[in-house]
C-alpha cells in the first residue's frame, strides 16, 4: 500500500510539471474552410452613371457564403468603381478590371464604360436686341434621350462689352455681335446675339449704309436704289413681323430672301411695273435682319428699289470685313443652274444665287460683288457681240457707264473667263486664229484688275464647262507673264459639268466648287488672320 501511495504522488508531481511547462494536451485543429468564387459573367459593359451588380457565386465548403466576407477592388476607379456589395458604377469612358477576393482566392471581371451621348440645346440660336434690352436663353441638357434636370450649365460671352450673360439672362450693352455659349460638361451650344439701334424709315429709304447693308455694284438714281448686276442685294433691319419692298423691274425676274441668315423656301417672282412685294411676313414680333437678293442676271432684268415698309426699322450689323469680287460669264451669272439637263435656258431655270460665286460668299460669310454677263469674253466679242469684260469691269454697270470706283478694295477677286473664248475658236465661228491672241487678251484683263486692285489676291478659274487646251495654255501663259505671286490659276479641282439647262453646270455642281474654293480661300495668308479671329 505504501508503495502505491508513493507511485500516485509521483504521478501527481509529473502531471503538475507537465502543466507548468505548457505541455498539456490540446484540442485537435479543425480543417481549413475551402472558399470558392466564381463569376457567371466575366465581361461587363456599362454607361457612365449606370450601375450593374457583379454576378457572383460564392461558397464556403460548397455552401453559399456571406458576400460581406469578400473584398472588391477596381483597378481604375476613374473609369468604374465597385462598392462592398459588388455593384459596379460607370464613371468615364474606358476599361478597367474589378477584382473579387478572399484570402488567396480571387477572380477578375473586365469592365468597359461608354459615355452616353450628352448634348445641350438653346431656346434660340440667333437673337437680335436693341441696346439696353434683355432676353432669356434657356438651356436644356440631355443624357441620351433623357433630360438632365440637375445639369450644371455655365454661361459665357465672347464679348461682354457688347453682350453680357448671367445665368442665361442676356443683356445688350453696345452695338455689334457676340456669341453666348452654354457649356454642359464637355459639350456646348452657342447663340449669336446681334445688338442694334432703332432706325427711321427715312434712313432706311435713303439707303444710308450706316443703317443698311448693300452688296455689289448697286447705285442710287433718282433717290432709288438700282440693281443691275446678278446677286445685287440689300439687308434691312426690322422690328416687327413683316417687311415689304416697293420696286420696279424691267422684265420678269426673281428675288431670293433670307431672314436672320435663313433662306426662305420660295423665290418671289417679280413682274414688270412698280409694285409692292411682301418679302417676309408672320415673323416673331422681334428684331430681324432681312436680305433680299436679285437672283436674275443683268441683261435679263434691272431693278429699281424705291422704298421699304415695316412696323419699325433698326440698324443691321456691319458687313463682313472679308470682301470677294467674282468676275465671270454665264457660269457666274447662274445661267440654267436650276436645270433640267437638256432644256433651254430661261429666266425661270436660272438663278445667280445658285452659283459657285454666291455659295462661296455664303460659306465664308463674306461681303461680295458679282460682275457677270452671259456670253462675255475677256476682250473678244462673240456671244456678247457688243460688250467684253475688260470694258465692263471699269463701269458701274452696262446701263451706267460711269467709272466704278470704291475705297473698299476686295481681298479676293475670282476671275472665271475662257469658256466663251473656247467656243470662239471653233471653225464654225471663224475664230481659230484667235488662239494666238487670247493670252494677250487674258493678260490685259488681269492687268486691268490689278491696276484697280493693287493688293487683291486673284484666283483664275477655268474648266467648269470643259477645258480647251488652247485656252488652258493661254491662261497659264498670261498668269506666268504677270509674274505676280498673288495671281494663281485653278488652285481647286474642277470637273466639267453640264447637267443644268443649256449644257451649263447645275446648282449641285456649283455648290461643290464653292466648297473647295471657300476651303482654299480660308487658308490664304491674306485672310487667314481674319478666320483665326473668328475661330
Amino acid at each position: 500500500m505504501k508503495g502505491k501511495r508513493i507511485l500516485c504522488l509521483l504521478l501527481v508531481v509529473v502531471l503538475s510539471l507537465v502543466t507548468l511547462l505548457g505541455c498539456a494536451p490540446t484540442e485537435p485543429t479543425p480543417p481549413a474552410v475551402e472558399y470558392e468564387i466564381r463569376l457567371r459573367t466575366r465581361t461587363y459593359s456599362v454607361k457612365d452613371e449606370e450601375r450593374k451588380k457583379l454576378d457572383i457565386i460564392f461558397t464556403a465548403d460548397g455552401e453559399s457564403a456571406d458576400w460581406s466576407l469578400l473584398t472588391f477592388e477596381s483597378k481604375n476607379p476613374e473609369v468604374a468603381t465597385v462598392d462592398e456589395n459588388g455593384v459596379i458604377t460607370g464613371v468615364s469612358a474606358g476599361a478597367t478590371t474589378i477584382t473579387v477576393s478572399i484570402g488567396e482566392e480571387k477572380v477578375t471581371a473586365n469592365v468597359t464604360v461608354s459615355m452616353r451621348l450628352r448634348r445641350v440645346t438653346l431656346s434660340s440660336t440667333n437673337l437680335g436686341l436693341l441696346q439696353g434690352q434683355t432676353a432669356t436663353l434657356t438651356a436644356t441638357a440631355y443624357i441620351g434621350a433623357q433630360k438632365d434636370e440637375s445639369a450644371q450649365i455655365t454661361w459665357s460671352s465672347s464679348d461682354p462689352e457688347i453682350v453680357s450673360v448671367d445665368g442665361g439672362t442676356v443683356t445688350a450693352i453696345s452695338g455689334g455681335k457676340a456669341t453666348i455659349t452654354a457649356t454642359y460638361g464637355e459639350v456646348k451650344a452657342s447663340a449669336t446675339v446681334t445688338v442694334v439701334s432703332e432706325a427711321t424709315a427715312t434712313q432706311v429709304n435713303s439707303f444710308d449704309e450706316e443703317v443698311v447693308n448693300i452688296f455689289g455694284r448697286s447705285y442710287i438714281v433718282n433717290n432709288a436704289l438700282r440693281f443691275d448686276h446678278a446677286s445685287n442685294a440689300i439687308e434691312v433691319g426690322v422690328i416687327g413681323t413683316s417687311l415689304a419692298v416697293n420696286l420696279t423691274t424691267s422684265a420678269i425676274s426673281y428675288m431670293r430672301v433670307w431672314v436672320d441668315d435663313v433662306e426662305l423656301a420660295d423665290r418671289i417672282k417679280i413682274t414688270p411695273a412698280t409694285k409692292k412685294y411682301t418679302v417676309a411676313s408672320g415673323l416673331e414680333d422681334a428684331y430681324h435682319k432681312i436680305r433680299i437678293v436679285k437672283a436674275t442676271e443683268m441683261q435679263d432684268a434691272v431693278w429699281t428699289v424705291s422704298s421699304f415698309e415695316a412696323d419699325k426699322f433698326a440698324t443691321v450689323p456691319q458687313k463682313s470685313a472679308l470682301k470677294i469680287e467674282f468676275v465671270g460669264d454665264s457660269i457666274s451669272a447662274g445661267y440654267g443652274s436650276l436645270g433640267p439637263a437638256g432644256a433651254s435656258k430661261t429666266v425661270d431655270n436660272s438663278d445667280s444665287t445658285r452659283t459657285y460665286a454666291y455659295y462661296t460668299a455664303q460659306q465664308l460669310g463674306a461681303d461680295y460683288s458679282v460682275v457677270a454677263w452671259s456670253g462675255i469674253c475677256a476682250k473678244a466679242y462673240h456671244w456678247a457681240s457688243n460688250v467684253n469684260m475688260n470694258t465692263l469691269y471699269d463701269r458701274t454697270s452696262w446701263t451706267n457707264s460711269a467709272a466704278y470706283t470704291t475705297d473698299d478694295e476686295p481681298d479676293i477677286i475670282v476671275l472665271n473667263l475662257g469658256t466663251n473664248e473656247a467656243s470662239y475658236l471653233s471653225p464654225e465661228y471663224g475664230g481659230p486664229s484667235y488662239g494666238s491672241q487670247f493670252p494677250a487678251d487674258y493678260k490685259d484683263m488681269l492687268t486691268t484688275i490689278r491696276s484697280k486692285n493693287p493688293n487683291a489676291y486673284v484666283i483664275c478659274l477655268y474648266g467648269m464647262m470643259g477645258t480647251n487646251s488652247v485656252i488652258h495654255s493661254g491662261i497659264t501663259t498670261a498668269v506666268e507673264q504677270m509674274d505676280d505671286d498673288k495671281i494663281v490659276y485653278n488652285p481647286i479641282s474642277i470637273t466639267a459639268n453640264s447637267s443644268g439647262a443649256a449644257g451649263h453646270p447645275s446648282a449641285y455642281a456649283q455648290e461643290g466648287w464653292a466648297t473647295q474654293l471657300a476651303g482654299y480661300i480660308k487658308m490664304l495668308p491674306i485672310v487667314k488672320d481674319y478666320f483665326d479671329q473668328l475661330a
